[in-house]
């Protein structure tokens, strides 16, 4: 998942290239924003919730959920 801050300076770098002579320049700065933001590791703070469906399950359930 990319932050919607990092969505739109991915917009502005790929949409104004009109020169045929540098193909990647499109993505050439990519890398260095990639690399910018993802160099420091999450770090958890106090509370953090994992959401039954960010986790899949692939096993036996013995007993039925009923949910209206």
């Amino acid at each position: 998942l990319v932050p919607q801050n990092d969505q739109y300076t991915i917009a502005n770098i790929s949409h104004d290239v009109n020169d045929k002579l540098y193909k990647d320049q499109k993505i050439r700065s990519m890398p260095e924003l990639v690399n910018e933001n993802y160099k420091d590791p999450f770090k958890p703070r106090r509370d953090v919730c994992i959401d039954e469906s960010m986790v899949p399950f692939t096993g036996r359930i013995k007993f039925r959920q009923y949910a209206p």
